[in-house]
């Protein structure tokens, strides 16, 4: 089975859906995220481009690991699907607990398709963040 094509994908705090098909992101995770203080509860935004293929199903799934734990699962499916142009997916805010050094991922599952890892980020304690 061949992988989902993923275009961007973003880890952030916070999601917001803006006006023309624009959203806005804020506080992006762009490496690892360091927690101050363990455990730790903490925000999550998710933003993923996922670019159709041809005879690709409208529905998919996001799978959220920590530490290869499975923590919570996402399932829709997209109003329409052209090939060409990215589907966007948007969840503004999820919590999330960590109790220790670890990493976090993000895998796309779409039927007739290979699971597909969006984004993974390494968790680490650091108290000077």
């Amino acid at each position: 089975m061949k992988p989902l094509k993923i275009g961007a994908a973003m880890i952030c705090e916070y999601v917001s859906e803006g006006s023309r098909g624009k959203h806005s992101l804020i506080n992006v995770y762009t490496g690892d995220i360091r927690i101050k203080e363990m455990p730790a509860a903490f925000p999550i935004g998710i933003y993923v481009e996922i670019l159709p293929q041809a005879n690709q199903p409208t529905t998919f799934e996001i799978e959220v690991f920590i530490n290869d734990t499975l923590q919570g699962k996402l399932a829709g499916e997209f109003a329409s699907f052209e090939e060409g142009k990215s589907a966007v997916v948007a969840v503004p805010q999820v919590p999330v607990v960590v109790t220790n050094n670890g990493t976090m991922k993000f895998v796309a599952t779409c039927p007739g398709f290979r699971r597909t890892t969006i984004v993974e980020k390494k968790i680490t304690f650091d108290p000077t963040v």
